[in-house]
């Protein structure tokens, strides 16, 4: 059986210390954003109709949001040190976001990560006006704005062993198909409910700290 590891990290709240999509409609979206999020999700809407949604009264150059982004947001410190474990173990690392690739490209870029490769929605401003894509969305399903799960099933059948980490409800899918998973917040709570094997986390240096008999048990299996 093939030994060979790929790594799949979350982005949001995981990679980054808060969700940056959650601090952007804060500050810029509707007041009752949240509550109409959860009456669209609860139609059964996803993230493609969702985050135009949110998105719409929000009016600024492209250069405020990014500065708004770069004084609000980091990445976790921790991360940088697991990039270069990956590295020496010769682990694929694929960063899968349901969020934008405006501010993931920010925030790797400013932490010298921006050879990383990662997937996410597409954010355009144009005339002061967002306006997303989803490049990445499965058509069959429709309920993420990025698949993550169909970019782990090809890698998987690539051969490898599958570890992801992530922390909410776009990675339910996905996580069901790692054979190694690290979760925290609605992640690790769905997970629990349904007797899914997971190590919870807080942050990449208990990641780090779990990774060791994670993976002793993994090569058992």
């Amino acid at each position: 059986m093939s030994r060979k590891i790929a790594i799949f990290s979350d982005f949001d709240n995981t990679i980054s210390t808060h969700d940056v999509c959650v601090g952007i409609f804060d500050t810029f979206s509707w007041p009752n954003w949240r509550e109409l999020e959860e009456k669209a999700i609860q139609c059964g809407r996803g993230s493609q109709s969702v985050l135009p949604m949110l998105l719409a009264p929000i009016r600024m150059p492209a250069h405020r949001l990014a500065e708004f982004i770069l004084s609000q947001f980091e990445i976790d410190p921790f991360f940088l040190s697991f990039v270069k474990l990956c590295q020496e173990r010769d682990w694929p690392l694929f960063v899968v976001s349901d969020g934008l690739d405006f501010y993931i490209k920010l925030l790797l870029g400013r932490a010298g990560l921006s050879y990383l490769n990662f997937r996410s929605n597409h954010l355009e401003i144009i005339e002061d006006k967002p306006s997303v894509e989803f490049p990445f969305a499965d058509a069959a399903c429709g309920r993420c704005g990025n698949c993550k799960r169909s970019r782990v099933d090809a890698v998987k059948a690539l051969g490898y062993k599958i570890i992801y980490i992530g922390d909410g409800i776009t990675d339910f899918c996905a996580a069901q198909s790692a054979d190694l998973l690290f979760a925290k917040d609605a992640l690790l709570a769905y997970c629990q409910e349904r007797d899914i094997s997971c190590y919870p986390f807080s942050n990449f240096h208990d990641l780090q700290h779990s990774l060791p008999d994670a993976l002793l048990k993994l090569h058992e299996e």
